[in-house]
C-alpha cells in the first residue's frame, strides 16, 4: 500500500473513533452550502428536492468536492442535519448528517460522514437501516441493540460497533459504526469511505 493511502486511512479511522457520547469537537463548515476551505461549488453535489445528493459513480477530482489548493480537505456541515444522500455504484446510502468533510491526500479520496446526537433507539435503527441499504449481513446490529439494552444507563463508557468486513461499493470501501456513552443519552452514527484505498507499488 502507497504512504498516502496509509496516512488517509488512518486519519479516517481516527476520526471515526472520536465519535459519539457528544464531547467531541464537529468538524462542519458555518453552513451546509459552504465549503470552509474553497468558494467554488463541488461539481458532484446536486439537489433532489429537500435532499443533497453526491455522485460518487465517476472518479473523483478535486472539483467533485470542492477541495481547493490551500488545504487537501472540504468541509460541510451546518447548525442543522439535513438529509445527504451518497450515489455509489450498486447502490445508495441516505441519512440525516449533521457533518461531511472530503480530503484528498495523494492517490486517495475519501470522507467522513456523521450524524447529529440522536437517542439509543434511533441509532440502533439507523445502524441496521444503513446495514440493509447496503446489503450487509446484520448480525452487529443485533449485537450492538444487544449491548445497548444491557447497559447500565449511568454508563460514561461508550458502546460501540462498527462493521466487521469491508464494504465495497465500485471503487470506494465504506466503514460503518456507531457510538454512544449511555450516561449522556445520545450518539451519532459514521460513515467514511476511502476511494481504491488498496493500492501497491
Amino acid at each position: 500500500m502507497k504512504r498516502s493511502a496509509v496516512v488517509l486511512l488512518a486519519i479516517l479511522m481516527s476520526l471515526t473513533a472520536c465519535t459519539g457520547g457528544g464531547d467531541e469537537p464537529s468538524a462542519a463548515a458555518p453552513s451546509a452550502s459552504a465549503s470552509a476551505s474553497v468558494g467554488a461549488d463541488p461539481t458532484a453535489r446536486s439537489v433532489d428536492g429537500d435532499v443533497e445528493v453526491w455522485d460518487l459513480t465517476g472518479d473523483p477530482s478535486d472539483a467533485s468536492f470542492g477541495i481547493g489548493k490551500a488545504e487537501p480537505r472540504a468541509d460541510y456541515g451546518g447548525d442543522e442535519p439535513r438529509a445527504v444522500r451518497f450515489e455509489l455504484e450498486g447502490g445508495s446510502i441516505q441519512l440525516d448528517l449533521s457533518d461531511l468533510t472530503f480530503y484528498h491526500e495523494g492517490d486517495v479520496f475519501a470522507f467522513l460522514s456523521r450524524t447529529a446526537e440522536i437517542p439509543p433507539d434511533q441509532l440502533a435503527e439507523g445502524y441496521r437501516d444503513l446495514l440493509e441499504a447496503l446489503d450487509v449481513d446484520r448480525a452487529s446490529a443485533d449485537a450492538f441493540e444487544a449491548e445497548l439494552a444491557g447497559a447500565p444507563t449511568d454508563q460514561t463508557g461508550q458502546v460501540t460497533v462498527s462493521y466487521p468486513d469491508e464494504i465495497r461499493l465500485g471503487d470506494w470501501t465504506l466503514a460503518v459504526s456507531a457510538a454512544i456513552s449511555p450516561a449522556v443519552g445520545t450518539g451519532v452514527l459514521t460513515v467514511s469511505a476511502g476511494y481504491r484505498p488498496l493500492l501497491v507499488g
